[in-house]
């Protein structure tokens, strides 16, 4: 299938689905998101960005599964997704308004993928940075100064909120996208959240269309300062995790 038929057939997915999970993508937006594929599906041919292929599973799996966050109710302010390897949720969020976000990777190749991207999509107020989540966290320019962090996939629940709650000021939310077995990793996470003085408030769960799976949105609030000592030196917390 050629690219332009992956972009209109992804296209049609994104038209019906988005209706039934509530989600309201503008003509605009939708023109932003199918090029954004496209430069997804492009790279993907020389770097690994993603092993889906079907363009309705890419609608499903990657946009509308990112856009499922806008459920949790994302605060005003600065925020910044961990993680975020080919953009997800960060630039489908950014393109539907929310703003402004950092996002961070590990792998450079992804890094330049991604600001090549947001210059050609001309988006403002996001930004692709490369470096690792255990470094970052404990730098006074990133520590503490965003108002929300999200991560998708990258790591388990104990293991993700040492990485992502550094980042996230007293009163600001951390959002952690989880799969079918959310209720098992947050058991696991009951140290974690204690020591990191985080608070659970919600957890909202969506069945995304086509029996393709159920994703939890598991939703903390930071109710204190992160301790000095975490996050741990990089592959500690993954060696040991609280």
């Amino acid at each position: 299938m050629s690219i332009e038929a992956q972009l209109e057939a992804m296209a049609a997915a994104l038209r019906k689905h988005s209706e039934d999970l509530e989600i309201v993508i503008k003509s605009e937006h939708l023109d932003q998101m199918l090029e954004y594929a496209r430069h997804v599906l492009m790279t993907n041919k020389t770097m690994n960005l993603t092993r889906i292929q079907s363009p309705e599973e890419f609608a499903i799996k990657h946009i509308l599964d990112s856009l499922v966050c806008l459920r949790a109710g994302i605060p005003a302010g600065r925020g910044i997704d961990i993680g975020t390897g080919a953009g997800f949720p960060g630039i489908p969020l950014r393109i539907l308004g929310v703003k402004p976000i950092l996002l961070v990777d590990s792998l450079a190749k992804r890094v330049a993928f991604l600001n090549e991207t947001i210059a050609s999509l001309r988006l403002s107020d996001v930004v692709a940075i490369h470096g690792r989540a255990e470094e970052l966290g404990r730098d006074p320019g990133y520590r503490g100064l965003f108002q929300w962090a999200v991560a998708r996939a990258v790591a388990p629940l104990p293991v993700l909120l040492e990485y992502a709650s550094p980042f996230v000021a007293v009163g600001g939310m951390v959002l952690c996208m989880k799969g079918s077995d959310a209720n098992e990793e947050i058991e696991q996470a009951g140290r974690a959240v204690a020591r990191l003085a985080l608070t659970e408030r919600n957890r909202i769960y969506v069945r995304l269309p086509l029996e393709m799976g159920q994703r939890c949105l598991i939703i903390y609030e930071k109710t204190g300062r992160t301790p000095q000592e975490f996050p741990r030196r990089p592959g500690v917390p993954t060696k040991r995790p609280l």
